[in-house]
């Protein structure tokens, strides 16, 4: 057993049986019952990855196969099995290749673990320990008594003077295991998805690892991920610690932190978890030279956070945690002090991290200048979300329809013909509701209305489904009822043959009669790049004699699938918008064939920019939970939700949007 990394898994079948999976320098190796079952050299395996507790290996496909063969065990945890992905890369690289492959990033934003081992491998040892042998060494003889004076230590009282002789010069691959951020992982055994977590390759064969029956322990080594449970009794989860005084810390091995906050009274740390996540009290991030990161001890990232102030947090709920770290700063002498647990030992869950935010929370009501600090941390928050992928994850978890909130309208047999897709309903409580609807006041859509704190705006919106064809006289009657002037269209009318939205209006110069209502379309405007359309129309009300002008926009530079490549184009087209709503207190219709994705990407988009425009904190989740409080689904794929969120970074970073002067004093 010299060599083996052990680790605990399952067969991914019915059976379910208890394994141990071996990484050793040949490859992986299965045991059962103490039993070596099977080997997988390095030179079989194709591919490794890791999806969740999923670990699967794919082998490389022999002459007299047509199939490629994938084989899959169920890890006790998600961590678990990260960590068996990363010990296979690491034996692999270390005793397969003649130097650790490390790939640059070709885009600033990628998706999959990049771990990667970059010390020295097997061959790069042997051969340096060649190197040295035949190195031809020179020796500078000098006199004894000089030599002597050179080597005598400093007095003690010259101590502080004292400069230690310069250190050998690092090697370049004289590293550890380091981690450009966890991403989701992605599958290995697909050639037309993405690649896998270890794109760094099998690539040479060698020989199977000799046959061979080791005698392993009864229980296997436990895992610091995993939930252990005693055969007598269940013991509670392992973050559960009792009550400690300062003397019992010491014994137990906890850290005693004292964090004085800086001018703008801050600490500089973030938390999460909480009773009401069911997950301890961590800490989830130390931004660099703040308190937090100077102080000594130093707090630390995945510090269990025991006692604040004297306070035992292990059974507070996290916004408890939050006002307690804030409350320590208007409380004289303003010193936070905190009892840890370093590096704290609790169950992984399958997320990287739940949402988070920076503590202590600064409040509307500061200065403008706490803002301004405000918005720059929310855009580093946003950044390394992106970079992690711990957005994409937070994003995935939220609900996609407001739990408690009603769709019967739409599920009425007189109002099901109206819905483009049956699984997309409007809430009864936010609905539009048409008073002169030909038939009944159902229309799916919703009025969505969005805050923009500290400026007094709130950006009106009616978000809604491309009409169809029996639709169309209800649309318009929306149109009118609500006093929209302008229209957003975020879709073409056709994609990939599939009808995503009636034309609702009529070509240049000509009139649509929709019964009592007429439409005119009195100008149409292509953008030289073909990506946007501007139209104008005239809408006529014969019964009130009413005659009011709409501006339409319609966005075309959305590729059939997947989200656009370059945002520039998409920032201009929302730039465009916003111009046009200047003014403007009724709501803008906008849609797109559902008018919950593209719909509340835009939406998203310029309520971004407002806030950057208010000298307000952007948090892109926040702003998705407001929108599915209002209509369901709203942002509907990851990709659009991540593709929103480097749009906003953009905006930002590259000063496309920058605060007002009335909000930058």
């Amino acid at each position: 057993m010299y060599g083996v990394d052990l680790h605990r898994a399952r067969v991914r079948d019915t059976t379910n049986k208890d394994i141990h999976l071996g990484v050793t320098s040949m490859g992986l190796v299965v045991f059962q019952n103490n039993v070596r079952i099977n080997t997988f050299s390095w030179s079989k395996i194709v591919k490794i990855s890791f999806k969740r507790k999923e670990f699967f290996i794919q082998l490389r496909r022999e002459l007299s196969e047509n199939y490629d063969t994938l084989l899959g065990f169920n890890m006790v945890t998600y961590r678990s099995s990260k960590n068996l992905w990363k010990s296979c890369v690491e034996h692999h690289t270390f005793f397969r290749l003649h130097s650790p492959q490390i790939q640059g990033r070709r885009f600033p934003f990628t998706l999959g673990s990049k771990f990667h081992y970059s010390g020295r491998t097997e061959f790069q040892t042997v051969e340096e320990g060649r190197q040295r042998a035949r190195l031809q060494r020179h020796f500078i003889r000098s006199p004894s008594k000089r030599l002597m004076l050179q080597t005598v230590p400093p007095p003690v009282e010259e101590k502080a003077k004292y400069v230690p002789p310069p250190a050998r010069p690092p090697r370049p691959y004289d590293n550890k295991v380091t981690s450009l951020g966890a991403r989701e992982p992605r599958r290995a055994w697909g050639e037309a998805a993405h690649p896998s977590d270890d794109e760094g390759g099998f690539l040479d064969r060698g020989e199977e690892l000799p046959p061979f029956s080791p005698v392993l322990p009864a229980r296997g080594p436990p895992y610091a991920d995993e939930d252990i449970v005693s055969e007598r009794t269940a013991s509670p989860p392992l973050y559960a610690v009792p009550p400690y005084t300062e003397a019992q810390a010491a014994e137990e091995g906890l850290v005693l932190i004292r964090i004085t906050p800086d001018e703008q009274g801050r600490f500089g740390f973030n938390v999460k978890g909480g009773s009401d996540l069911n997950m301890p009290i961590l800490v989830s991030r130390v931004v660099p030279n703040t308190p937090a990161d100077r102080c000594y001890p130093k707090l630390n990232e995945g510090d269990q956070v025991l006692f604040i102030n004297h306070h035992d947090v292990s059974g507070m709920m996290h916004e408890q945690v939050v006002n307690l770290i804030r409350a320590s700063r208007d409380s004289p002498p303003g010193e936070l002090i905190l009892m840890v647990k370093p590096s704290a030992v609790y169950e992984a869950r399958d997320e990287e991290e739940p949402p988070y935010q920076y503590v202590p929370d600064l409040p509307h009501v500061t200065a403008v200048a706490d803002r301004a600090d405000a918005l720059a941390e929310s855009m580093l928050l946003l950044a390394d979300g992106l970079a992690s992928g711990a957005l994409v994850a937070q994003f995935e978890q939220l609900y996609r329809k407001k739990p408690g909130l009603l769709t019967d309208e739409a599920k009425k047999s007189e109002n099901q013909n109206k819905n483009r897709y049956r699984d997309i309903s409007p809430y009864d409580v936010t609905r539009v509701i048409l008073m002169g609807g030909t038939s009944g006041d159902y229309i799916n859509a919703n009025y969505v209305n969005m805050e923009i704190p500290g400026s007094g705006i709130i950006n009106r919106y009616i978000a809604t489904q491309g009409p169809l064809p029996n639709t169309v006289v209800d649309f318009w009657q929306m149109v009118v009822e609500a006093q929209s002037t302008l229209v957003v269209m975020v879709t073409p009318l056709v994609e990939r043959g599939r009808t995503k939205c009636h034309q609702y209006w009529p070509t240049l110069l000509q009139t649509l009669e929709l019964g009592h209502l007429h439409v005119t379309c009195t100008k149409e405007e292509v953008e030289p790049t073909g990506s946007f359309v501007f139209r104008e129309f005239r809408l006529t009300n014969l019964e009130t004699e009413e005659e009011r002008h709409i501006s339409h926009m319609q966005y075309l530079a959305w590729p059939d699938h997947g989200v656009p490549d370059d945002s520039l184009q998409f920032l201009g087209f929302t730039e465009r918008v916003r111009k046009a709503r200047v003014g403007m207190v009724e709501p803008t219709v906008v849609h797109c064939s559902a008018g919950i994705g593209r719909t509340g990407v835009l939406i998203l988009m310029e309520t971004a920019m407002c806030l950057i425009e208010a000298n307000e904190p952007v948090y892109p989740l926040d702003i998705v939970r407001a929108m599915r409080d209002q209509r369901t689904m709203m942002i509907q794929t990851a990709s659009q939700y991540r593709f929103v969120c480097e749009s906003v970074h953009r905006a930002y970073s590259e000063g496309i949007v920058k605060p007002l002067p009335e909000f930058h004093r």
